[in-house]
């Protein structure tokens, strides 16, 4: 992309809001005035609402931009939804009808029953969290904002998970005492009951497709859900969508050109001027809608560094963070305020993930002997040494460290949990949450093939799209992840698995009827990941500097938690930079992020 300028972001993300729900009597003080030092902090000025109930509870609403209200209903039920692409000037609030559907989060309250519901309709990258302070319970969708309310402490068991497996499972957090309120749940809070209830949405079946043979028939139903889903998303304006020229983004691209939305599509090049650049072109071309390429050469990963906590509302792990940032800021520079930016992350765990099933699940077939000398050799010897052996070593590992398929979706960093020695019962707790809060959104016709593609959205969908999401919000943009949603979830988990990884290019359902429209030279094309070609983030000087600082800090919050020699020993086999695993840079980058994201949001 020509042409350079700094983008500054938005105090606060798109949408943010904090509320603060008092059954009766009045509200914990401290935790409003928690809420206030956070907002002084980013100086910002709140659009402060508050609403009672007849029967004395009452609901204090802190909002930034991007939120849209509603205060229609027959029941006297007050309503929003977060975060809408209306724009709203500074801090203050519309009232005009219905939230918007499809947006992430929705929170309604009653004036007359003083019950509040917090739903996230979507299986949203983006999260909520909820604490209780004495006879309040405060809510909101920045974690950041807990650091100010109490002076809590850090969860060492969520920090430790949170090292281990990247992300976390849901209802945890790693501040102490705050839960996160999981995609596809609602919250509920009432004046008859002290504790908050969680209820699940499950995903909707489609009986029909399960019995289909056909991957035409499937590839329609498909497509016809996905653009439920589109419409209830497209604006009048432009639609920005990140466009790779792979199958899930020029199948995105294509449905909205269908569905007759005005779109500009945007390339992140680690190449400028290399092949794949070229074929995006043309297929723009065949979609007829212009193409913008945002160059990584100019990204500064120093400058990316030092953004984290202002970018980000809670720790994850995922080594393409930093080009995600750099490329919200390119689009920042590109789109107007409020603009929709499409995704196409999660078609990989929807349609190809589970691919490979029964490959993992020969290896079960082992004696659990062999497996357990083979893992033992792998956390001894072979970790620190990579190819072929160790990777092999690897994958049975990870056989005897968790069941499928977790062992798939959840054990990708074996390096860390060696450094944290996650227990049994730390091991137990993550799977328990998981099977309570992700696997109860499955009824029971869905096959227990379709489990590693849930498994895999939470686990790696949700975590790959939460790079670009947090810091599109932050420049005062609405990600949008089509793939996510509730239909085109729901269709895919229904096509048997026998017809969705039937073809070699394992995407059928997308490629079937999309293939006469680009051609396969253009479709089926070798197509690199999202990662710099230099192999990880880690290898450059900016974060080998900050990442050998930090691993002999001796103020590190992190440090104590973790075995320092393992640490230390993976870091020279990065530092070296030849033939490294990739999955130790990725233990060593969920490290340094935490790191920073816990150092740059403190009050």
């Amino acid at each position: 992309m020509k042409g350079k300028r700094t983008v500054t972001p938005h105090p606060l993300p798109l949408g943010f809001f904090a509320a603060i729900y008092s059954a009766g009597g009045q509200p914990d003080p401290a935790c409003k005035a928690g809420i206030e030092r956070y907002f002084a902090a980013k100086s910002a000025k709140p659009a402060l609402i508050t609403v009672r109930s007849k029967n004395g509870a009452a609901l204090q609403l802190f909002l930034s931009q991007g939120c849209r209200v509603s205060e229609a209903d027959a029941n006297g039920c007050f309503a929003c939804s977060f975060p809408s692409n209306e724009r709203i000037d500074g801090c203050g609030f519309e009232a005009r009808g219905k939230p918007a559907p499809g947006r992430s989060y929705t929170l309604g309250f009653s004036r007359k029953t003083g019950e509040l519901e917090l739903r996230l309709d979507e299986f949203t990258p983006l999260q909520a969290w909820h604490a209780r302070f004495g006879g309040t319970t405060a809510i909101s969708n920045d974690l950041r904002c807990f650091r100010y309310i109490g002076n809590p402490g850090f969860d060492e068991t969520a920090l430790r998970l949170m090292l281990a497996y990247m992300s976390l499972p849901p209802v945890m957090s790693v501040i102490e005492g705050v839960r996160s309120v999981p995609a596809l749940h609602t919250l509920k809070l009432s004046p008859g009951s002290l504790e908050p209830k969680l209820v699940a949405h499950p995903v909707k079946h489609f009986p029909a497709l399960q019995a289909e043979t056909s991957v035409a028939n499937c590839a329609r139903a498909f497509a016809a859900e996905m653009d439920k889903a589109l419409s209830r998303m497209i604006t009048p304006q432009i639609n920005y969508v990140c466009f790779s020229g792979g199958i899930d983004s020029a199948y995105l691209a294509w449905r909205l050109r269908e569905l007759g939305a005005a779109c500009h599509l945007v390339l992140y090049a680690f190449e400028a001027g290399g092949r794949a650049v070229r074929d995006a072109r043309s297929m723009a071309d065949t979609l007829g809608f212009p193409l913008t390429v945002i160059d990584g050469a100019d990204r500064s990963d120093s400058r990316m560094l030092a953004g984290i906590p202002q970018y980000y509302e809670f720790p994850f792990g995922d080594l393409g963070t930093l080009v995600s940032l750099h490329l919200a800021q390119g689009l920042a520079q590109l789109a107007p305020a409020g603009a929709n930016v499409w995704d196409g992350t999660a078609a990989d765990s929807l349609l190809m993930m589970a691919y490979n099933d029964p490959y993992w699940r020969r290896l079960y077939r082992i004696p659990l002997p062999l497996r357990r000398i083979a893992a033992w050799l792998y956390e001894h010897f072979a970790w620190s040494c990579p190819g072929k052996v160790e990777y092999a070593l690897r994958t049975i590992w990870r056989t005897v460290h968790l069941p499928h398929p977790y062992s798939i979706c959840v054990a990708k960093t074996p390096p860390s949990d060696r450094v944290m020695r996650i227990t049994d019962a730390e091991r137990s707790r993550m799977i328990e949450l998981c099977e309570s809060h992700i696997m109860n959104l499955f009824r029971p016709q869905f096959s227990i093939t379709q489990k590693r593609s849930i498994l895999g959205i939470f686990y790696r969908s949700a975590q790959v799209s939460t790079k670009g999401a947090s810091a599109l919000r932050q420049l005062g943009l609405l990600p949008v992840y089509p793939y996510m949603h509730r239909e085109p979830l729901g269709a895919s988990l229904s096509i048997p698995p026998e017809v969705k990884y039937l073809s070699a290019h394992r995407k059928p359902i997308l490629t079937h009827d999309m293939e006469s429209f680009f051609g396969p030279e253009l479709l089926y094309r070798p197509k690199s990941g999202f990662a710099p070609h230099e192999g990880s983030l880690l290898e450059v000087p900016e974060m080998l500097t900050a990442l050998g600082d930090e691993l002999s800090s001796t103020t590190n919050p992190l440090n104590h938690l973790c075995d320092m020699r393992v640490m230390r020993r993976a870091f020279a086999v990065v530092r070296q930079g030849v033939g490294t695993d990739t999955q130790i840079h990725k233990s060593l980058w969920t490290y340094l992020f935490t790191t920073l994201w816990l150092r740059g949001t403190a009050p």
